[in-house]
């Protein structure tokens, strides 16, 4: 990540970093602001710990997919 620091004023400076970075931070506090869904993060999490979830071939196996 390429970021630039341009200091215009005491105790105020300026940062300029890529906008496909700052889309990803947004993104990120977007999610992490997200009570709901970071409660489902966590449970899959806890689930994938607890061995509660299909392998690919065996969900193809389970629906009857080839």
């Amino acid at each position: 990540m390429n970021v630039i620091v341009i200091i215009t004023m005491p105790k105020q400076e300026l940062i300029q970093i890529p906008k496909d970075e700052y889309e990803s931070m947004k993104e990120t506090i977007e999610i992490l602001s997200n009570k709901k869904l970071m409660k489902e993060i966590k449970e899959g999490i806890n689930d994938i710990k607890e061995g509660r979830y299909l392998t690919f071939e065996n969900f193809k196996k389970k629906h009857h997919l080839s």
